[in-house]
C-alpha cells in the first residue's frame, strides 16, 4: 500500500471514529434524528481540528509529495517526446 493511500485511510478512519464517538455521546444525551447527526457532525469537525492535526499534516505532506512526483513524471515524459520529435 502506498504512503498516500495509507495516510488517507488512517485520517479517514480517525475522522469516522471521532464522529461515531461524538454521535454516541449525543445519543446518550438524548438527541435523536437529524439533530443528532447535525450536532455530531459539527462537534466531531471541531474536535478533529486539534485532535487530528498530526494525521492531517501527514496527509497534506503525502498528497503534496504525490503531486510533485506526478508533475516530475509528466515533465520527463514531455521532455522525452520532444527529444523523439526533434
Amino acid at each position: 500500500m502506498n504512503s498516500a493511500l495509507r495516510v488517507t485511510l488512517i485520517y479517514t478512519a480517525l475522522r469516522a471514529g471521532l464522529f461515531l464517538v461524538t454521535a454516541s455521546v449525543c445519543f446518550l444525551l438524548g438527541l435523536r434524528s437529524i439533530v443528532l447527526v447535525a450536532v455530531a457532525l459539527v462537534a466531531s469537525g471541531l474536535l478533529s481540528y486539534p485532535l487530528a492535526r498530526r494525521q492531517r499534516d501527514d496527509l497534506t505532506a503525502a498528497l503534496s509529495d504525490r503531486r510533485q512526483r506526478r508533475a516530475m513524471a509528466a515533465q520527463q515524459e514531455a521532455s522525452r517526446r520532444r527529444r523523439e520529435e526533434g
